[in-house]
């Protein structure tokens, strides 16, 4: 510093020359992350999680992004990762608003309305027949 006087910050190693000061970025230990849940506990989606499930079909968010600002279980994880970014080569994806679809059949005749209305895409597409699969299954169970 000026009148060669040095401060704690600028001469750390106390050899009369200044250090670059180093600034890091605190990134929050994982284990203070809030959870992320996607789903209440009727199985239906969390207003979050319409977003999110929404914004990985858009492919404007990722689950390694969403590791930065959540705890992510198992489970989570494995449904996010069921969902598919659109993009010219995945004919279409699963996107948040068939999660809204799904979400509003309570009964074996409302999916079973929703899979006749849609039977050619849902053939189209394996990933969304297996999420009809395990919504029928979610209902079998009485979880619906």
């Amino acid at each position: 510093g000026a009148l060669g006087l040095t401060t704690a910050s600028e001469d750390n190693d106390g050899d009369g020359t200044a250090s670059p000061v180093t600034t890091q970025k605190q990134q929050t230990p994982a284990s203070e992350l809030p959870w992320l849940n996607i789903r209440e506990k009727d199985g239906s989606l969390t207003e979050l999680g319409v977003t999110i499930t929404s914004a990985i079909a858009a492919g404007t968010e990722t689950i390694d992004s969403l590791k930065q600002q959540y705890r992510i279980s198992k489970t989570t994880a494995e449904q996010l990762s069921a969902i598919k970014p659109s993009s010219a080569e995945t004919p279409g994806p699963i996107s948040g608003h068939w999660y809204a679809k799904l979400d509003k059949c309570k009964s074996k005749d409302d999916l079973d309305k929703l899979a006749l209305d849609n039977k050619e895409t849902i053939q189209a597409n394996p990933e969304l027949k297996a999420v009809f699969k395990e919504y029928y299954g979610a209902l079998k169970a009485g979880l619906a």
